[in-house]
């Protein structure tokens, strides 16, 4: 195994350390299932799936004492990456992707580690006492498990029977079909399912998945007593999933989601990272209707590091919203809510912005054309107003490379029921590229002002109904620039931009 350098202390790259972190747990995969899940969990991001938590109490039925252990063993490992899966898979149906038999499913994945970790076919190292089930799974028969999945090597398999020899796994079956399970490492939780006959959720403790990773590298000698994670990682990350079935038709809906279920800290000496509760991506889809939605509601994030020599750049966010709704199989798209409500995206040096995004909440449709044309290829309408802000202030340095006087700020708008149409141009060579046709409604206005020592500089384009245009039109690259001394900013006029002829 190739030996991963420690952190320093004084890094300024903590968000990059704990993705680093992550990935290096994915790769790693330190000798356990609960390594296994974080890779599923992470799969599950990537894949654009989410959902909502699974209806799930507390509350025992009573005829669970009188089922068999291992019954209720048996059922806890099938249902593991069931609802996921499905949820997956429906949202192949609805954007009319491909779906392969071959694609490799949590579920089968999965499927031979977590019977290891339940001891499926040993009994004699499983208790049950108070309604808990509680296995210590044998570490010889987990780690060849591992091993044959391709989660460790056979130079790890001996520090991942030390590992393992920790890992616990609580069971506590709420009725025939629902329980919850708990992979406990050193009496740490670590990871925890919960599960019932359509739904489940996989919940990532980040202090217990710090604690192993610590635990992994205290047996590594190339790590010299240090540690890959940062002093502070903790928090909760959950991915759910929720089916419903039609018997004649099959799955009908399906939800998925990835959700920060206990806020996120991250910290390692002058570098904090912070981010709260709330879901990443949801999504829910009707595969009878070919409908389906994902939506996004991120929570306030928080960050700060040393930046060149003394300063500190820290950032901060309110949250972001959006929703993505997909009909007719894929060939319409509206997206709403998508904007910075809640309060503008700051970037600070010391106590100086350095740099300030705002957006409306606004809403646009994409639409596929079916018509048998060679020059349309999709339309853009705006639902709400669009109205985007980027400020620049440079004052410290934040661009080593421009003047410190340097102000920039960049304006996007465009109002409800501005349309655009993709085309096909040729140019007068003949040659044929793409660009956008503003088919109704409009202005859609570009504008960039830049101030400093020597005035002030201003591009502005605006594109009205029937106009043609690509991206060197809408930053001027073409046009003329105006400058201005006296606190002026003139506009560039329609004439003098790159418009293209449709």
């Amino acid at each position: 195994m190739n030996a991963i350098q420690p952190c320093s202390n004084t890094s300024a790259e903590l968000p990059y350390k704990a993705l680093k972190f992550l990935r290096q747990i994915q790769r790693y995969k330190h000798g356990t299932v609960l390594s296994v899940i974080v890779t599923t969990l992470l799969v599950g991001c990537s894949s654009g799936s989410s959902t909502n938590t699974p209806e799930q109490t507390d509350t025992t039925d009573p005829v669970v004492a009188t089922l068999d252990t291992a019954n209720l063993k048996s059922t806890a490992a099938n249902a593991f990456g069931t609802s996921v899966d499905t949820a997956v898979i429906g949202l192949q149906t609805v954007t009319a992707t491909q779906h392969s038999s071959d694609t490799s499913q949590i579920r089968t994945q999965t499927r031979g580690i977590v019977s290891a970790a339940l001891s499926l076919n040993d009994n004699s190292a499983t208790t049950r006492e108070d309604g808990i089930i509680t296995v210590d799974p044998d570490e010889n028969t987990l780690c060849s498990e591992l091993r044959a999945a391709g989660v460790v090597s056979d130079s790890e398999i001996q520090a991942c029977q030390q590992l393992m020899s920790d890992l616990t796994v609580e069971l506590r079956a709420t009725n025939r079909t629902a329980g919850v399970v708990s992979y406990r490492f050193q009496d740490v939780s670590v990871m925890t399912t919960r599960y019932a006959a359509d739904s489940e959720s996989i919940s990532v403790n980040l202090n217990g998945l710090k604690q192993l990773s610590d635990a992994r590298d205290a047996l590594d000698p190339a790590q010299f007593g240090q540690t890959r994670s940062p002093a502070t990682f903790d928090g909760e990350v959950t991915i759910a999933a929720a089916t419903t079935t039609n018997q004649n038709q099959g799955v009908d809906m399906a939800t998925m989601s990835v959700a920060i279920t206990k806020p996120v800290t991250v910290s390692d000496i002058q570098t904090n990272v912070s981010i709260g509760n709330g879901e990443l991506l949801t999504l829910s889809v009707n595969n009878t209707t070919g409908e389906g939605t994902i939506a996004v509601d991120i929570g306030a994030v928080s960050a700060s590091a040393p930046f060149r020599d003394s300063d500190t750049l820290s950032l901060q966010l309110q949250g972001i919203t959006a929703r993505a709704d997909i009909a007719d199989n894929g060939e319409q798209l509206t997206v709403s809510n998508l904007g910075l409500a809640k309060g503008p995206l700051l970037l600070n040096v010391n106590s100086v912005e350095a740099l300030t995004l705002t957006m409306e909440t606004f809403g646009f449709t994409v639409t596929e054309n079916n018509r048998d044309t060679t020059d349309a290829q999709a339309s853009i309408t705006v639902d709400r107003s669009m109205d985007i802000s980027l400020m620049l202030n440079n004052m410290m340095g934040i661009d080593e490379e421009a003047s410190r006087n340097l102000t920039q700020l960049f304006e996007v708008t465009a109002p409800a029921g501005t349309t655009f149409e993709g085309v096909g141009i040729s140019d007068e060579f003949g040659t044929e590229y793409s660009a956008f046709k503003l088919t109704l409604g409009g202005p859609f206005i570009s504008r960039i002002v830049s101030t400093d020592e020597t005035g002030s500089v201003s591009q502005s384009v605006e594109i009205n109904e029937g106009a043609c245009f690509d991206s060197s039109s809408l930053t001027g690259s073409d046009s003329s620039d105006s400058r201005s001394t006296d606190g002026e900013t003139p506009q560039v006029t329609e004439s003098d931009t790159g418009f293209l002829q449709c």
